[in-house]
């Protein structure tokens, strides 16, 4: 069975029965699915479009308007990760950033977002103090800036990002001895403690200088 175009007529057609009938809930299930199909499957606002019949501004404002079950919150202290990510093309401007618990593995609260500024982890981390959280610890990403969000509470940078930036630089495949090294040490990062890896470090800058 497939809706009208116009939602706002709630009918709905059968291509097997040729029958019509209408259903207050339809609109609703079709606004859950598209924002799942972007979110999850990250079919981009061209392809939702096109796949809906809908203007892609349409499309965004679904995607925008979408409420999820409301959040139920138990304010403790906890440890954050932080990070966003964006969905489709850079030029749909359409990401979400969340902060999640790292003890609970839950995601403690989250916003849609066009551009990842400073001001974004400021407006979510001010919710967080509203809603009675204590944030003892973040783990971020390192972006320039954002660190401003949670100044007197210690912070460490993303191991993942750490390593996803040495191979912007060395490669995947180096070809100097200096990168063939240095990529055998960042392997070690989330395996090793900060005594061995801050010796291997310094092991590799006396050798190659």
């Amino acid at each position: 069975m497939h809706p009208n175009l116009s939602l706002s007529l709630k009918r709905w057609f059968c291509k097997d029965c040729k029958k019509s009938f209408s259903s207050n809930r339809r609109p609703e299930k079709l606004i859950y699915k598209i924002f799942h199909e972007y979110f999850e499957h990250r079919q981009t606002l061209v392809q939702l479009s096109e796949k809906y019949h809908k203007s892609i501004p349409w499309i965004r404002k679904q995607i925008n308007d979408y409420d999820g079950d409301e959040k139920q919150h138990k304010p403790r202290k906890i440890n954050l990760a932080c990070d966003a990510t964006f969905y489709g093309k850079r030029k749909d401007k359409l990401g979400t950033l969340v902060f999640k618990d790292n003890n609970e593995k839950e995601i403690v609260i989250w916003k849609h977002i066009e551009k990842e500024t400073k001001e974004e982890y400021i407006y979510l981390k001010s919710e967080l103090d509203k809603l009675g959280y204590i944030v003892q610890s973040v783990v971020l990403d390192g972006k320039s800036g954002i660190e401003k969000a949670f100044k007197d509470i210690p912070r460490q940078m993303c191991h993942f990002h750490m390593r996803q930036i040495i191979k912007r630089y060395i490669t995947m495949n180096p070809k100097l001895e200096a990168g063939k090294d240095l990529k055998i040490i960042m392997r070690l990062l989330t395996r090793t403690t900060e005594k061995n890896f801050s010796k291997k470090i310094d092991e590799w800058h006396k050798k190659y200088k």
